[in-house]
Parts: C-alpha cells; sequence; structure tokens
C-alpha cells in the first residue's frame, strides 16, 4: 500500500498548487486539504504544508502524531510580510492566485491572513522528522526565517530552492521534488528523483 501524503494548500490557495509535483508522485497517495478545514490525520501519514498551511500541519504536529511533516514557506514566526502579491511568485502565476482568491473571498482572506499574523507556534514542540523548504528569493514570507524553524525543530533538514519565490512547488517543481522525495525516502544527502540518483538538476518531469 502507498505511504500518503496530506497536502495542504496556503491562503488564498488551491490543490491546484500542488499539480506541478504530480509527475513525481506516482508512488505516494496523495490527499489535499483545505487550511480552513481541521485535520484528521493516521498516524502513519506524510503531512506537508505551504504558508498558512504549514503553520497548520505545525500546529498539528506539535500536537498529534505523523509520519514525517514537511514544512514549505510555513507562516507562524514574527517577521516583515511588506509585499503582499507583488514579488512574490513568478509573473506567470498571478492569474491563478487571482481565480483562487476570488473562490476563496474577502471575507476568508482577511480571516486567514489574520489568523497567520497572530498565531504563534512554539516549533520546538515538533519531535517527528521534519524536511523544511523555502524558496531563497522568497519576498512575503522572508527566507531567512527558514534558519529559525531549522534551528528551533530538533534534527530538521533545511533545503532552500534557488531561484524559487513563495510557491517553490509551483516555481521550481523538480528542484522541489528532488529534495521532497530525497527526505521521504530517508536518503539525506544523496539526490533522488523518482528513484533514480541524479549528479545534476533535472528540468523536466521523469517520462511516463
Amino acid at each position: 500500500m502507498p505511504s500518503r501524503l496530506v497536502l495542504v494548500h496556503g491562503l488564498a490557495g488551491s490543490h491546484r498548487w500542488w499539480r506541478p509535483l504530480l509527475p513525481w508522485l506516482g508512488d505516494y497517495d496523495v490527499r489535499y486539504v483545505d487550511p480552513r478545514d481541521a485535520l484528521d490525520l493516521a498516524g502513519d501519514e506524510i503531512l506537508v504544508g505551504h504558508s498558512l498551511g504549514g503553520l497548520r500541519a505545525a500546529q498539528y504536529a506539535s500536537e498529534q502524531d505523523v509520519r514525517k511533516l514537511v514544512l514549505v514557506a510555513p507562516a507562524g514566526l514574527p517577521g516583515p510580510r511588506p509585499f503582499g502579491l507583488l514579488g512574490s511568485t513568478t509573473p506567470g502565476f498571478y492569474p491563478r492566485v487571482a481565480l483562487d482568491a476570488l473562490r476563496w473571498g474577502p471575507f476568508a482572506l482577511l480571516r486567514g491572513g489574520f489568523d497567520a499574523w497572530r498565531t504563534r507556534l512554539d516549533p520546538a514542540g515538533i519531535r517527528v522528522p521534519t524536511l523544511i523548504v523555502w524558496g531563497e528569493r522568497d519576498r512575503l514570507v522572508p527566507a531567512r526565517l527558514a534558519t529559525d524553524w531549522h534551528k528551533a525543530i530538533p534534527g530538521s533538514r533545511l533545503e532552500l530552492i534557488a531561484g524559487a519565490r513563495h510557491v517553490p512547488m509551483v516555481e521550481r517543481p523538480s528542484a522541489f521534488a528532488e529534495v521532497l522525495l530525497d527526505f521521504l525516502r530517508d536518503e539525506p544527502g544523496v539526490r533522488v528523483v523518482d528513484g533514480v540518483r541524479a549528479d545534476r538538476q533535472l528540468d523536466e518531469p521523469p517520462t511516463p
């Protein structure tokens, strides 16, 4: 039976934000969760959260059992967010962000943003194997916060995605998949994509 990945998107997002990763996730049972919904996981599931979804995932993992945890530019630690949408991702992804934001509606966006701003979490309470992934050019949730998360979570692993901004699974999906699958397959320091060791950055999805 394949391992289950529970993917929690961020504020103003949708499950579509994870689609660029699907070519690499054929060996996993993928489930999508909205950050506004309660998480209800079995203890052997792998929890992956982005931005506000990362905060929700971190909160859950600090209180409940999960097999592994992946935090992608999570909210929840103090830090300025002065730019909003501008510069937060690649221009080609803005239409998707705008469409999903409309689907959320203004009230849900304000409430989600306020929750992310006011919620503070002690990451030291997380005791499961944890991967922290950040786009090195993230201006919405500054990449300098990645070090704070890394230091706070015992035994965590930190990966910065070169050239990526706030949505690295969209902006650099092959690089994101590389570090994710490396972590999931328990081969630290070995570059693995879809079960194949790689000596260079992969730019295209694997051939089915």
